[in-house]
């Protein structure tokens, strides 16, 4: 599991998250869902995995418009 800096969390509830989102797996599951949403629906579930992995492990983390 990768570990969130203080500095980057109190950043990211600043700006980034959502009413009810208090983790990082809470706003990589949002937009892991948004960006699959451009996928044939039949396949969204499965981009929906790949994109929430990617950004869990701070593989691949979409430009701020995004979050």
């Amino acid at each position: 599991m990768i570990l969130i800096s203080n500095n980057a969390l109190d950043l990211l509830k600043k700006r980034y998250f959502r009413s009810g989102e208090n983790k990082w797996e809470d706003l990589c599951d949002r937009v892991s869902k948004g960006i699959a949403k451009a996928e044939n629906e039949n396949e969204q579930q499965k981009w929906q995995k790949i994109f929430y992995d990617m950004m869990i492990n701070l593989e691949f983390i979409p430009s701020t418009p995004c979050l």
